[in-house]
């Protein structure tokens, strides 16, 4: 294996194959488990035969023999073994840790992002009110809010904390956005079966008309039959039209604009959480605005029947 890499799953792959794979498919797949990740293959560590994927950096910093990490402080930024994670919570009993598999599952989204205008620092900050992000030397007193008021600055965490809460209400303006449509779905279906029913019936009494007259008149009544139930196939058929095609594409795309919003909570980093916000809120903005469709059984002209 050429220069191997180490995957969020903890997989291994040759440096070369990941980036002839992202230019195939936009994304990184491990052949092991078959998890797909959207990550930078230069971002990805690189791997070294005999020690651990992921390994303590207590025992690595003090030139000893690097043991597997059975924790990971998000406080410290540090992975510790089990005998160095000891003396931590000794020590640092308030520190926020997760185990190991937490933390590579949660890698992607942990991961220090540097900032665009300063490289040599790390995003650390967000404005609440125009939900930037910055630097601690891009946040100086001097830059504003587009509308010139001051930034509302926070920790990226305690932002995403607060966001979460926003984007939760998002997520639920959406699902009842589908209950609503579903509801609707389920009076459309109602009405055309019975509408369906109503159709049989009229057949029904046709056939028993047709048979009570004369011989005479018999090619008329067929011909009033296929009339009929052309006549109401075709205004069925313009029902199921609007179910699928209005009913049915508001809920693709609220269901795939839901999916979005989850996958992004999921799989991005806060920064770029922080960033989309704006992007889903606006999206789902013009859902909102779309008026739901409004089902109604269209009229056909009926016949009276002799008797």
């Amino acid at each position: 294996m050429v220069d191997p890499r180490v995957l969020p799953c903890t997989h291994t792959a040759c440096k070369g194959c990941l980036i002839g794979q992202l230019d195939a498919q936009k994304v990184v797949c491990c052949k092991n488990c078959n998890n797909v990740f959207d990550v930078r293959i230069e971002n990805l560590p690189v791997y070294t035969p005999g020690q651990p994927m992921h390994g303590c950096d207590v025992c690595s910093k003090k030139g000893k023999k690097v043991q597997p990490a059975t924790m990971y402080c998000s406080t410290c930024s540090k992975k510790y073994c089990k005998s160095h994670q000891e003396s931590h919570n000794d020590v640092h009993d308030d520190h926020v840790t997760l185990s190991i598999s937490e933390y590579v599952e949660k890698a992607e989204q942990m991961e220090t992002r540097a900032c665009e205008k300063h490289p040599t620092q790390a995003y650390s900050l967000g404005c609440r009110s125009c939900l930037d992000v910055f630097c601690l030397s891009c946040a100086s007193p001097q830059n504003t809010c587009k509308e010139g008021k001051p930034h509302e600055l926070q920790n990226l965490e305690s932002l995403l904390a607060n966001l979460s809460a926003d984007i939760n209400s998002l997520k639920e303006e959406v699902i009842k956005r589908e209950n609503k449509l579903t509801e609707i779905s389920k009076k459309a279906f109602k009405e055309i079966s019975k509408f369906e029913k109503e159709t049989e019936e009229m057949v029904k009494q046709l056939h028993k008309t047709r048979d009570e007259q004369i011989n005479a008149i018999q090619v008329k009544y067929m011909e009033l039959e296929d009339e009929l139930i052309s006549s109401r196939i075709a205004t069925q058929e313009k029902m199921t039209e609007f179910m699928e095609e209005e009913v049915g594409t508001m809920l693709a795309n609220l269901s795939i604009q839901r999916t979005e919003i989850e996958g992004r909570v999921r799989n991005n980093h806060k920064v770029d959480i922080v960033k989309a916000f704006r992007e889903m809120q606006a999206k789902l903005g013009d859902l909102k605005k779309r008026q739901l469709p409004q089902f109604r059984v269209m009229d056909v002209q009926s016949i009276e029947m002799a008797g």
